[in-house]
């Protein structure tokens, strides 16, 4: 029992921190993308952004709404030449994903808007207090 329980805490705990790493990651590009383009770190700031786009629509975009709602603005997680091809462009699969996590971000929001339930909310810590 006892095995199974340290078990279940570890899965808790390591889904836990894969929340918490994409947050992380979105708080930094949005820092990143705030600051002047002289004293933007690209390239540190596009292998973020493709680390970041490797999480599944849903939570990436559940995750991403929530943090832009809080900083009032949009995060661009496919800046020009953050493309996984050679050149820096952008695959079919990797537009398909912008396209599907903007739309999935749409949808929330318009749900939000009629509803006004907090189970509809923005994740994040203010509506969650409330």
């Amino acid at each position: 029992m006892k095995a199974h329980s340290t078990n279940a805490a570890h899965a808790a705990n390591k889904k836990a921190s894969g929340f918490q790493l994409i947050e992380v990651l979105l708080y930094g590009i949005a820092c990143i993308q705030s600051l002047p383009k002289e004293q933007q770190e690209r390239e540190k700031m596009l292998e973020m952004c493709k680390i970041a786009r490797l999480r599944d629509t849903p939570t990436l975009a559940l995750t991403l709404w929530g943090i832009e709602t809080l900083i009032g603005r949009e995060i661009d997680l496919w800046p020009a030449g953050g493309g996984f091809r050679f050149d820096g462009a952008y695959s079919d699969e990797e537009l398909d994903q912008e396209a599907a996590v903007r739309a999935e971000i749409k949808q929330r929001k318009e749900r939000f808007e009629e509803t006004g339930a907090l189970i509809d909310a923005p994740p994040s810590d203010v509506i969650r207090f409330f």
